[in-house]
């Protein structure tokens, strides 16, 4: 079995990498997208996030369970302030910031380019 790709990115530009994976182009207002991932994926049609905290971590790498590892393509550890669940997920859906700026919300973005949420 080859080993999953890993990739560093903070979370402040997760919103944009996901949608400039999916083909989409992100507001102006938004932190940058990781540039290696985007090279990496291209054509995307369907993302699948796991949220897996540190000891979750710890247990995948311990106990390897197939069922994630032989279904992902990469593994994405992020860098955040705040690591507690509501604000991993503001900060994932706001573009980054703890309040929505300019109205920016990433599933909005991605319903109003196109695609399904």
């Amino acid at each position: 079995m080859s080993e999953l790709e890993s990739y560093k990115c903070y979370l402040s530009q997760l919103p944009s990498t996901i949608l400039k994976i999916l083909g989409l182009e992100p507001p102006s207002f938004i932190n940058e997208p990781v540039s290696e991932i985007i090279e990496h994926f291209k054509g995307i049609e369907r993302i699948v996030i796991n949220l897996i905290d540190n000891f979750g971590l710890f247990e995948i790498t311990f106990l390897k369970p197939q069922f994630i590892i032989t279904n992902s393509d990469a593994l994405i550890l992020l860098s955040t302030k705040n690591p507690y669940t509501l604000g991993f997920l503001h900060q994932i859906m706001f573009g980054g910031f703890e309040k929505e700026p300019n109205g920016f919300h990433l599933l909005r973005e991605i319903n109003n380019q196109g695609k399904k949420t």
